[in-house]
């Protein structure tokens, strides 16, 4: 059985047996011998460095050790110089162990030369198994605990307090939901190609919608609705939860945030549409904020294009009197030439010139008739002849 025989090792070791084999003596003896040369070099304070010379230098000769000073060992019974040329340098910090002149060096990591490994039953393993089991079990719950504290801490718990919230206390809130464009009143046939081409496209607009985008959200919106419509008001009311209602005294800013979170206002590039949000306590309340906003809208493009149209309508208004101014002086010139040729009217004249040209090919045509009837007679009259060839 295993373990009477480490019994019987270990009584052999100590000695303790007066009949024992005087060969497992003297292996023991041997085994002694082989500890105290440990011990031995172990003094001598060998560094890290001579340690690996020596345990590949023994791995090199095929010497079989357990540690890396049983190697040094085992290469000085074989005869061999573990160091070589390093005998002087090994002389010298055996001499001068209090110096610690080497104490830089990696310390030397010591192995047990004889294994403390020790055979287990299965009584034993089957203990340290349950053990082992009875922990990852223990762990697992553990786990399972942590996950499910989780579980109520970051998702039950505010999914409660926000069914609540909304269901309970929360003020109900109504959207009205708008949509407009921004369309230019000039006529495509007093433009160019190109112009016209562009025009009538989404480009034209986009400038103009992404600037209405911005007025409509910014501060100046807000304070002007608040004026007009007193916006702060309608969240100041005690029919507003606490959550969603402005203090008593909220300034500009906290009521520029309510502002922002309730009119949502965004532009579609693709169709050209502003599209625009506005959520309030009340339907009726939130169709005024609309129809207010839009009305802000439509003044912020007239007044972007006041500018524009004033110089368009100047171009206009240059261009006419130009007009004007050469057809009066047309007209002077006309007259002119009527006094000096005699002519009351040009057309009358012209016409009367017209129809006496058109007589006077009637009859050419008329005489050229006769004059080939005339021919085709064989005996014609040379009289009449001579009188319709000249």
């Amino acid at each position: 059985m295993p373990n009477s025989k480490n019994n019987l090792n270990i009584s052999k070791e100590d000695g303790d047996l007066p009949n024992a084999n005087p060969s497992d003596a003297d292996n023991t003896t041997r085994e002694l011998s082989a500890r105290e040369k440990i011990e031995l070099i172990k003094k001598e304070n060998l560094t890290g460095r001579q340690l690996r010379m020596a345990r590949r230098l023994a791995q090199k000769n095929g010497l079989q050790f357990t540690s890396d000073l049983d190697a040094v060992r085992a290469l000085r019974d074989a005869g061999i110089d573990p160091f070589q040329s390093s005998n002087n340098l090994l002389k010298t910090a055996a001499g001068n162990n209090s110096a610690g002149a080497m104490s830089n060096l990696p310390a030397t990591v010591r192995k047990s030369s004889v294994s403390d490994a020790i055979p287990i039953d299965d009584d034993q393993r089957r203990i340290e198994i349950d053990k082992i089991q009875k922990d990852l079990v223990l762990r697992r719950r553990r786990r399972i605990a942590a996950l499910v504290t989780k579980l109520i801490c970051f998702v039950f718990i505010p999914t409660l307090l926000a069914g609540y919230y909304f269901y309970r206390v929360a003020t109900p809130m109504y959207a009205s939901f708008t949509e407009f464009v921004i369309q230019k009143a000039d006529n495509p046939s007093t433009q160019g190609a190109g112009s016209s081409l562009f025009g009538s496209s989404l480009l034209a607009t986009a400038q103009d919608s992404i600037a209405v985008q911005g007025y409509l959200s910014s501060r100046d919106a807000m304070i002007r609705l608040d004026n007009d419509l007193g916006f702060k008001n309608v969240f100041q009311g005690d029919k507003v939860d606490a959550l969603q209602r402005l203090d008593s005294d909220a300034t500009n800013e906290a009521t520029y945030r309510a502002y922002k979170k309730r009119v949502q206002i965004g532009f579609d590039p693709t169709e050209g549409i502003i599209k625009m949000e506005v959520v309030t306590p009340s339907p009726d309340i939130s169709y005024e904020f609309s129809r207010a906003l839009i009305g802000y809208a439509e003044q912020k493009v007239d007044q972007l294009t006041q500018r524009l149209r004033k110089d368009q309508m100047k171009g206009a208004g240059d261009g006419y009197k130009e007009a004007e101014a050469k057809f009066i002086e047309a007209q002077e010139r006309v007259v002119e030439l009527q006094e000096k040729l005699g002519v009351l009217s040009p057309e009358s004249e012209i016409a009367a010139k017209m129809s006496l040209i058109l007589q006077i090919e009637t009859d050419l045509q008329q005489r050229e008739l006769e004059l080939v009837e005339l021919l085709d007679n064989p005996r014609p009259n040379q009289t009449k002849l001579t009188v319709l060839q000249n």
